[in-house]
């Protein structure tokens, strides 16, 4: 029985041996790199003024989750006292809602605690490149820290089912909002000699490829 099985089994050109070009996507006329804001205002601190970031992601195109990233520079205000970093840029949010067409598809309360047990779960070369792109976490052998009046730029992928799924969004059809709310307090997001932190949020960003396709597949899809 088993060497009836392994004889019908066929046979295929190993993929070192093949030289046919691989399939093409002619309906895609085109695939830009663009940038969403905030809409508001650019400044958000935990102590006061606005706390929660909120971002519209809309247009004619498809949206690639793959490549979506957000933005932000950190200043740290205090006059003297350096901050030093407890790990990337979502340990900054205590909140994560996503919206589609007005309909909440997405809530996630303690979105710093969740985002971290998903990230420490990575592997090391992985966290590497987190840290290289926001800050090292506070228990590896170099912390990461911020002099006083001094500012960093963190980008970071969301922690959302939404935004790492395979299929491109079609925001022309269902456009989305993005929520950002901070921590509530400044010393929860970053460690400081005397748990005086005193931070700010600005030059937030949400960077992502968009696709374009041609007029017979997108009316289709119309349809």
């Amino acid at each position: 029985m088993v060497e009836a099985h392994a004889q019908s089994v066929e046979d295929y050109l190993i993929e070192g041996l093949s030289y046919k070009l691989s399939p093409g996507a002619s309906y895609v006329t085109n695939r830009r790199s663009v940038s969403f804001f905030p809409s508001g205002s650019d400044t958000y601190s935990p102590s006061s003024g606005v706390k929660v970031i909120r971002i519209k992601v809309n247009g004619t195109d498809w949206l690639d989750p793959s490549s979506a990233k957000v933005q932000f520079d950190v200043t740290n205000n205090h006059a003297s006292n350096s901050i030093y970093f407890l790990s990337g840029g979502h340990a900054f949010f205590s909140r994560c809602r996503i919206l589609c067409g007005s309909q909440v598809v997405e809530d996630i309360q303690s979105y710093n605690r969740v985002c971290e047990m998903f990230s420490i779960l990575q592997s090391q070369n992985k966290l590497d490149n987190d840290g290289i792109e926001g800050a090292r976490k506070w228990y590896d052998s170099t912390t990461d820290f911020l002099t006083s009046t001094k500012k960093r730029t963190f980008s970071m992928k969301l922690c959302s089912g939404l935004l790492n799924q395979p299929k491109m969004l079609p925001v022309r059809y269902a456009p989305l909002e993005i929520e950002l709310e901070l921590v509530g307090d400044a010393n929860e997001a970053v460690k400081t000699t005397n748990n005086d932190a005193n931070w700010t949020i600005s030059n937030v960003q949400l960077k992502a490829d968009v696709v374009t396709l041609d007029n017979a597949l997108e009316n289709s899809y119309a349809e």
